[in-house]
């Protein structure tokens, strides 16, 4: 059974080395392909994109300073500076116009 289903065209399973091999080569978001290219972060444009996310998503501004919101955002990207919740929602205010273009 573990020969034929290595070999068979039906089995979705079989070929995992080119799943994983075009997996790497680009990431899929929310509706949206992004490239592996490098990248430069660009603090700025994280801060409107938290913004965005907590705007679109109503969440409450509090939960930036829970400790497993800082260590998951901490492990993602350690050069984003989270914003306190007061400065996040100056940025909500600030960046509302940028909200249109998404």
């Amino acid at each position: 059974m573990h020969n034929h289903l290595g070999r068979c065209k039906k089995y979705p399973y079989a070929n995992v080395e080119k799943r994983q091999k075009s997996a790497s080569n680009e990431l899929v978001g929310v509706g949206t392909s992004i490239s592996a290219s490098p990248w430069k972060f660009d603090q700025e444009t994280s801060r409107k994109d938290l913004a965005a996310m907590f705007i679109i998503g109503e969440l409450p501004f509090k939960f930036v300073e829970l400790e497993a919101f800082r260590k998951f955002v901490c492990r993602i990207q350690p050069k984003f500076l989270i914003p306190s919740r007061n400065t996040l929602r100056e940025n909500c205010y600030k960046y509302t116009g940028f909200l249109s273009g998404l």
